[in-house]
């Protein structure tokens, strides 16, 4: 672990360590920012991220995941498929909560305290993820869109998996703090109409509105493909696979099944 002239750890020494240790994982970093950036933004301030009792804008991370989840999640469910899979209320969730206290836990000094914030966290836990992902310089965020945000390498293709806070002087504010810029510009406007569309048809629909939603999935793909075709050629290598996508939106575990089978079957 590098530490400073000042006796401190370093926030890109922290960064580098949490980075390698949840690779295996298929999980990756986002940029280090101070919690501040977030909690006095106007769009953020009434549901703030936690902070520390001598430490009111400490570091924090964005946690993410790519299309590399799949593969060690799939093997990490097949070792135990009882308790890992069937017996668990969300397996990807569990999944990726656990690896994230594991990296930190190999991350961090033991007297260096982290708290973390899922995006399933609701009431006094919820964080507006996507605008936390613009803010913090990961990845392009148009409240049109709603519901994607845009990183300029793997596109529409990711999931935000955690925000952490570690009691460490975090980076100092920016008056001009940088962020993203949009890496899809010429695609904005088709995606938009594809959205209305979708929801012109939920508004019309009598079913609750999560269900309406759920009905449409395909629909949803349909949006991110038409943002993430700026890859070009590059869009196969980030998109998630089938099984993959069908479980993020769908979260029905006979797509975890059918892989687990399937890798059992290749060994």
């Amino acid at each position: 672990m590098a530490i400073c002239r000042t006796g401190a750890i370093s926030s890109t020494a922290i960064g580098a360590a949490l980075q390698q240790n949840l690779a295996p994982a298929g999980l990756s970093l986002g940029p280090a920012f101070s919690v501040d950036l977030y909690n006095l933004d106007s769009t953020c301030s009434s549901s703030p991220l936690p902070t520390f009792p001598k430490n009111r804008s400490p570091l924090a991370f964005l946690v993410y995941n790519t299309k590399e989840l799949w593969d060690p999640l799939i093997e990490y469910l097949s070792r135990d498929v009882t308790a890992r899979l069937e017996e668990s209320t969300d397996p990807v969730n569990e999944y990726a909560e656990k690896m994230i206290w594991q990296a930190l836990a190999r991350s961090l000094p033991p007297n260096v305290a982290r708290e973390l914030r899922f995006p399933h966290d609701l009431e006094d836990r919820f964080v507006h993820f996507q605008r936390l992902g613009h803010l913090s310089n990961l990845a392009f965020y148009d409240p049109e869109w709603q519901f994607l945000c845009v990183h300029p390498i793997c596109g529409p293709w990711f999931a935000f998996r955690a925000v952490v806070m570690i009691d460490l002087e975090g980076p100092p504010l920016e008056i001009d703090q940088p962020q993203p810029s949009n890496p899809c510009p010429d695609r904005g406007a088709a995606a938009h109409k594809l959205y209305q569309m979708l929801q012109n048809e939920v508004a019309n629909d009598p079913a609750p509105l999560a269900e309406a939603y759920h009905k449409r999935w395909r629909k949803l793909v349909e949006i991110r493909d038409s943002i993430g075709s700026f890859l070009g050629d590059t869009m196969s290598a980030h998109r998630y696979s089938e099984d993959q996508l069908n479980y993020h939106y769908l979260k029905d575990k006979k797509y975890l099944r059918r892989a687990i089978a399937r890798k059992q079957a290749a060994q």
